[in-house]
């Protein structure tokens, strides 16, 4: 692991003690007292690794961009369509097809996961891989699909081809999971004993939504999230401010920044020199918060006009060249006017409301046959969804592991963070 331990490692323990367990009153007490003492003794204890990082949420996100997983660790790639009427010939020469992975377990029992990534990812992305790795390694069999925001997805599964309402985009991807399920079986004879969910970012909202689907033969036990947007809507418009802001810089500084990340995530993954804090992660990449935010939001930006054109592609005939809009805006006019003719902002929010996170854990809450089980690893930096998302993460009925770094994302890196993965996986079998 090339990048880790952004952080104090004490602080952190002692961060997940108060959040993850629940302690008679003395006990806590006794804690607070022992931490006050301890930051009056040892100010420097904390040190600038947690406190910067904390302060720094768009730093603490870049490692996530320079995981890789091993070399050893190669699933099989696959292939389906669920729309095989579809034609891009239309001037566009992007295939009619889903790309997906998998790696099974020798154990045709084994218990199985199907990782789903953030917002425009594919089953290739580097850092489901990485976690792909880290399942298969604790004993499950592993599946990696591609974000419904992905544009194969709006093409090749989308029923409507325009993906976003995420009600609508979890029914999809439910029908592409039975594809992948009936395939495995037919080729491999697999049973697993349980099947699970693990999404990061955007792709813990899809695997929320899943969770609560009982269509079909596959139903899931199990639901691991990782940064979800905790509020949807909030997310949304904090991306498409950041990506404002930036936007009105020349073009040749944005060209120059674009460039500049690149170069530098060429030089770190090249160079036999690990980063393991905050302050080398810095000098690795010495560009502000507000640069790292517009480059970050770009591309969730990138994300999102993929998936347009295919939706313009599909309604029109043509793909647009650009896509000027931004997210808020591609929900409201091409989703809830065109397929849900809202036209208030009531109806709007109504039709938001159906697409947060907190909708899904209520439903799988309210489940008659039982809650499945939900855990949670949050960053309380979370660009997206902190400091507005802290009194939802309080609210959340699910099991936390909450750290006090890594931006969105970020943590992913951290070997903390990944013990506590390794712990849960261990836990649920």
């Amino acid at each position: 692991m090339s990048i880790s331990q952004i952080r104090t490692p004490r602080y952190s323990k002692m961060r997940n003690i108060f959040i993850r367990k629940e302690k008679s009153f003395f006990y806590l007490l006794f804690i607070y007292i022992f931490l006050a003492i301890y930051l009056i003794l040892l100010p420097n204890a904390f040190g600038s690794a947690t406190s910067e990082s904390a302060h720094k949420p768009f730093l603490s996100s870049i490692p996530v961009l320079l995981l890789e997983p091993s070399r050893h660790f190669k699933p099989h790639g696959a292939s389906l369509t669920l729309w095989p009427e579809r034609s891009t010939q239309m001037g566009n020469p992007k295939k009619n097809r889903i790309e997906y992975s998998y790696l099974l377990q020798e154990d045709l029992k084994a218990p199985m996961v199907i990782l789903i990534p953030g917002m425009g990812g594919n089953a290739s992305s580097n850092s489901l891989l990485y976690l792909a790795e880290i399942v298969y390694r604790s004993g499950y069999s592993v599946v990696l699909i591609p974000s419904s925001t992905h544009w194969s997805f709006a093409l090749a599964a989308s029923a409507s081809g325009r993906t976003g309402h995420i009600p609508e985009d979890a029914r999809d991807m439910h029908r592409v999971i039975q594809f992948i399920k009936g395939a495995l079986e037919e080729k491999y004879q697999i049973q697993p004993s349980q099947w699970g969910l693990l999404g990061i970012s955007y792709g813990a909202l899809d695997g929320a939504f899943l969770l609560n689907l009982n269509e079909g033969a596959t139903q899931f036990n199990f639901l691991i999230m990782v940064n979800p947007p905790l509020n949807r809507s909030l997310a949304i418009s904090k991306v498409d401010q950041y990506y404002a802001e930036g936007e009105r810089w020349p073009k040749r500084k944005k060209d120059a920044l674009e460039i500049h990340l690149v170069n530098r995530m060429l030089s770190v993954n090249t160079s036999i020199n690990p980063i393991d804090t905050l302050q080398e992660l810095e000098r690795a990449f010495p560009l502000d918060e507000k640069e790292l935010a517009w480059l970050l939001s770009r591309t969730f930006r990138i994300s999102i006009s993929h998936t347009a054109q295919i939706g313009n592609l599909l309604e029109q005939g043509e793909a647009s060249s650009d896509f000027r809009g931004n997210m808020i805006d591609y929900l409201r006019e091409s989703i809830y006017k065109k397929r849900f003719k809202a036209s208030t902002e009531d109806e709007f929010i109504k039709l938001e409301g159906q697409s947060e996170l907190m909708t899904a854990i209520a439903n799988n809450k309210a489940d008659t046959e039982g809650a499945k089980k939900i855990i949670l690893f949050h960053s309380t930096n979370d660009y997206l969804s902190f400091p507005e998302g802290l009194k939802s993460l309080d609210q959340l009925p699910v099991e936390k592991h909450i750290y006090p770094y890594g931006g969105h994302l970020g943590l992913i890196s951290d070997d903390k963070m990944i013990q506590d993965l390794e712990f849960v996986l261990s836990q649920i079998k």
